[in-house]
This record gives structure tokens, sequence and C-alpha cells, in this order.
């Protein structure tokens, strides 16, 4: 009976260890330069924000990649209020295979923004859009 059920708790063992082991996917972190996008519609999607002479100054343009006929570039202003972020003033502005937008807004002192730049390209039958943010900046 002990040969029976050391045999068994050893076919356990064995099968248990030969089980194979599959990595988890983890994400990459975003700052990692060997990760990049591949967009079939955009070619390219850029943001800033930063602080001039008392000034918020946003700028976006994104531009289409292929035979696009429609681009769209979306700036959401954004300022931190509490954990989170409160909505301000958008603009936008389109193209035909470029859109750019450049906008000053009027800072608060000791407030803290950031941009979310909204990328929009389509062709009639396709479509792609994409989203960044910029980081915060205060005066």
């Amino acid at each position: 009976m002990k040969k029976r059920i050391l045999a068994l708790l050893l076919a356990l063992l064995v099968s248990t260890c030969s089980i194979p082991m599959v990595p988890t996917a983890m994400a990459a972190p975003t700052d990692d330069p060997s990760i990049s996008l591949f967009y079939t519609m955009i070619s390219s999607i850029h943001g800033t924000c930063y602080i001039e002479n008392g000034l918020v100054v946003l700028a976006s343009t994104v531009n289409s990649a292929g035979k696009a006929t429609y681009a769209k570039a979306t700036v959401l202003l954004q300022k931190k209020t509490g954990l989170g972020w409160e909505d301000v003033k958008s603009w936008s502005e389109t193209g035909t295979t470029k859109a750019t937008v450049m906008k000053t807004y009027t800072a608060e002192s000791g407030t803290f923004y950031r941009a979310k730049i909204t990328g929009y390209v389509s062709n009639g039958s396709n479509s792609e859009t994409d989203t960044i943010t910029t980081k915060a900046v205060s005066l």
C-alpha cells in the first residue's frame, strides 16, 4: 500500500513539474525606446504645452500617411484640480493631409496645465485616431 501511495505521489510530482511554464506578457514602460507605435493612417502626432510670458502655449500637429484625405487635430487644455484634471478649453483644426493647432491661454499662477492632443485621419473608408498627453507645466 505504501508503495502505491509513494508511486502515486511520485507520478503526481513528475506530472506537475513537467507542465511547461509560459512567461506572462508584461507591458513595456512608456519610455522604452525600443517600443514604437505602428500607424497605418497617421504618419505622426506631436504636441507640446509650455508656459511663456504668463501664457500657456499649446501646439500640435497631426500628419497623415498614405492616401488620407482628411486630418483633424484637437487640443484639449486641462488644469489640475485636487486629484484629477478639469477640462478648460478645446480647439480643433482640420486639413487634407495635415492639421495644426497653435493657441495660447492666460495661465493662473500656481496652476498646473497639460494638453491632451487627439489626432484623427481618414481616407473616406478607413480612419485612425490616437491621443497623446503632454507633461504638466505651471506658472
